[in-house]
């Protein structure tokens, strides 16, 4: 089944902090020269890789397949079951996707030599895109070298900077950088949360009736494998006149009848406004697309979606192999290999549940199994790797803060005993892990992360859109010292900011001199979370919140955050989610650039 190495004890390792820290530790840095300040990040990544839990950069030493020879940074792997793959009907190994390869290399050669906008179409790239366009009910579609470029380019290509973007905080960041690169006017909303775009929607409509909005989402979201109201979304879109672009990168071929993932099992194909997909996860090879009802938008597309001017066609060798892959998947082989699929999923869902490991949303091809700890999720990889089986470690800022998990990934080929298999050395290896991190006695790491580069966002009183009517009561109760202050209060730096306050009417200044962290202020009045925040550096800053009614102030520290998540985690992340929110929104009012590592879960 697998080929075992020999195994360090990560605990022998001199420098326990490899388990701690992330990458948006280093998602800022300052300094005059650009490339000494990245040496900070490369120290920390060359600490994890020797300790042998820097689960990033590996290779492949065959083709994708149910097992694989995998090794890490250091060399060290060997022959395992491999999760760990984007390959979800197993067709890179179909005889008749290597025999389109062969066939294309040889009547077309291996480079499609130019950009679509100019000479780098071939007969084979118009024959895909009248099939993609045929699969999902849609008149145009335009092709692209990657479904990056496909995410970016469908969203820097439409919107202007006096457009509107309504986006799922869990967007991909190919959806996010998108966004970013083309208006400030961007407004997250709540995960799956379909009655938040239409309220949004028609707050921007009261406000702005004269420019665009875009309203993205995804068909299957591949760090929860869950997927939102397509019908709701799409008529929230036709009320106020907004556009609905939806990314099927992973639902497009593994899922739904005949294939077509989230809008075949909604009832929606060609019925949506836009929809972008990758061919990467189950067609075998790089690329994107985007498909359309217009002609108009097609050939803007073509000359104002930058990747098909700026960047090489597909090359025909990867427009063949879609093409092949395409007709398996609509074909009764493909129903044949979903079936597959979905069986193997409930197989593994079922089975890590048994060992009490809890899976994230719906089956489908990704598996998401919930860690939680990110040092947890660094032992139990590192060891899972050495005994061959071979998964994704996803981390913050990724997933949200201390909602680390393994991402696994099914094929249609997997065998059961190979999931078996790959279960019982997950389940043994996290068990593990987490022995080791409580004898470690590593310091708690706070569960709400903001950028040091925000100084200060406004105190403009709004909704905490991702709370629940009752949460307030159970925070509240959650504190462990809560006072019922009057007048002027003044809470300073290392005094008892490890608690909830209570505000019945007053001010209150936050000193927070060298605290070092941001400290969340949420402001609530007569039960209602009213959503007043103000975000601090913790370098010397202060600042007031007056009351101008009578209200209920709740201060929220990091270790009262990381405590709650660990009591109640469902609250907690309503409660991370809808700060994140708002400090999303007072960015966007500030005009503040917003790094995608600052708001992610």
């Amino acid at each position: 089944m697998s080929t075992p190495l020999a195994e360090p004890l990560l605990s022998d390792h001199p420098d326990p902090q490899v388990l701690l820290g992330s990458m948006f530790d280093f998602a800022n840095p300052t300094g005059p020269d650009l490339l000494t300040r990245t040496e900070g990040f490369e120290a920390w990544r060359r600490a994890r890789s020797a300790a042998g839990v820097w689960p990033f950069s590996r290779v492949l030493h065959a083709a994708p397949g149910p097992e694989m020879e995998i090794s890490d940074e250091r060399g060290l792997g060997g022959l395992g079951v491999s999760l760990a793959c984007q390959d979800y009907l197993g067709l890179t190994a179909h005889p008749a996707i290597r025999e389109a390869a062969v066939k294309a290399l040889h009547d077309f050669g291996p480079h499609s030599a130019g950009s679509p906008a100019l000479a780098g179409n071939t007969v084979l790239s118009l024959e895909l895109e009248r099939a993609i366009g045929e699969a999902l009910g849609f008149e145009h579609v335009a092709l692209f070298p990657t479904g990056w470029a496909a995410g970016y380019a469908s969203i820097a290509g439409l919107i202007r900077p006096d457009d509107h973007i309504v986006m799922d905080q869990l967007s991909h960041a190919c959806l996010q950088q998108g966004a970013l690169a083309s208006t400030r006017n961007i407004h997250r909303h709540a995960h799956l949360n379909a009655a938040a775009v239409r309220e949004l929607l028609q707050k921007i409509r009261r406000q702005d009736a004269r420019n665009g909005i875009l309203v993205i989402t995804e068909g299957l979201f591949s760090m929860d494998s869950d997927v939102p109201d397509l019908q709701a979304l799409q008529a929230a879109c036709r009320e106020f006149g907004a556009t609905l672009l939806v990314d099927v990168a992973h639902d497009f071929g593994s899922m739904g009848p005949g294939g077509g993932g989230s809008l075949a099992l909604q009832d929606l194909v060609g019925q949506v406004d836009l929809v972008m997909g990758s061919f990467s996860k189950t067609f075998c090879s790089n690329g994107g697309f985007l498909a359309t009802r217009s002609e108009a938008v097609r050939q803007y597309m073509k000359f104002y979606g930058s990747p098909q001017t700026f960047s090489n066609a597909l090359s025909p060798i990867q427009t063949a192999v879609v093409l092949e892959a395409l007709r398996i998947v609509r074909s009764n082989e493909g129903n044949v290999l979903r079936a597959a699929l979905l069986r193997n999923a409930e197989i593994l869902r079922e089975a890590l549940g048994t060992e009490g490991i809890r899976c994230i949303g719906m089956p489908s091809a990704i598996v998401p199994a919930h860690i939680g700890d990110e040092a947890v999720g660094r032992i139990a990889w590192s060891r899972a790797h050495t005994r061959g089986v071979h998964v994704n470690l996803v981390e913050f800022p990724a997933v949200a803060d201390g909602s680390a998990r393994f991402r696994m990934q099914v094929m249609a080929s997997h065998k059961p005993e190979q999931l078996l298999h790959a279960v019982k050395v997950v389940a043994e290896t996290l068990a593990e892990a987490r022995e080791e991190v409580a004898r470690l006695d590593l310091p708690k790491r706070s569960r709400f992360r903001q950028s040091p580069a925000v100084q200060e966002v406004g105190t403009t009183a709004r909704a905490l859109p991702a709370l629940l009517p009752d949460d307030l009561p159970k925070l509240l109760r959650f504190a462990r010292l809560a006072k019922h202050l009057a007048g002027e209060t003044v809470i300073r730096a290392g005094e008892s900011l490890d608690a909830l306050y209570v505000l019945q009417k007053g001010e209150v200044r936050i000193e927070l001199e060298q605290l070092g962290q941001a400290v969340p202020v949420a402001l609530c009045g007569a039960g209602e979370i009213l959503g007043e925040m103000s975000m601090l550096d913790g370098k010397g800053a202060s600042a007031s919140v007056v009351a101008e009614t009578d209200v209920e102030l709740a201060c929220i520290d990091h270790a009262v955050l990381a405590r709650l998540g660990e009591t109640d985690p469902a609250l907690g992340m309503r409660l991370y989610r809808s700060l994140a929110l708002v400090l999303d929104e007072r960015l966007r009012a500030r005009n503040a650039p917003i790094s995608p590592f600052e708001f992610i879960g």
